[in-house]
């Protein structure tokens, strides 16, 4: 399917970020009232995993099911190279995240960042490619973003995430 996307398997791999410690079931009456809560969503949802799963079928179950496995093995390789381990943070203890190995390559920092340090760099680029002034608003929202990752992270921590 990356074909389709013109996307190479670097494209794709990823380091999972502030994952959970475990997983929570939920019943399935709880289920069905998110459901229903979410209608919209749900129905959008929907109708895109059938759109999907017809690519899948016209792709090839078995051809998905290889490109998959060799994404998890291209995933656990990027794994093995840029993470050190995995650290529960004290304040928050559901969240999970990565200790990179010393010395790591660029590309290991950079997919630790975390959303907001990618929003800032993708805006960064944007404002290098066209004349429109930054908005207050904006930097506003940016700086709410920041702190509320530090918050969470710690200021090490987010100093670590965000070196360029």
């Amino acid at each position: 399917m990356q074909e389709l996307m013109c996307m190479t398997d670097e494209d794709l791999v990823y380091l999972q970020l502030k994952t959970r410690t475990e997983r929570v079931a939920v019943d399935p009456v709880l289920s069905e009232k998110i459901r229903s809560w979410n209608k919209l969503d749900t129905a959008i949802y929907d109708h895109f995993l059938a759109v999907f799963n017809e690519k899948i079928k016209a792709f090839g179950t078995t051809r998905m099911a290889q490109e998959v496995m060799k994404l998890r093995r291209n995933i656990a390789a990027v794994k093995q190279q840029c993470v050190e381990s995995v650290d529960t943070q004290r304040e928050h203890s559901w969240i999970q995240r990565n200790v990179l190995r010393q010395g790591s390559p660029e590309h290991c920092r950079k997919m630790n960042w975390g959303e907001v340090k990618y929003g800032d760099r993708i805006r960064e680029l944007q404002r290098s490619w066209t004349s429109i002034p930054p908005q207050p608003g904006l930097n506003l929202r940016e700086n709410k973003l920041r702190a509320t990752q530090i918050e969470i992270l710690g200021e090490e921590v987010f100093q670590q995430t965000t070196k360029r």
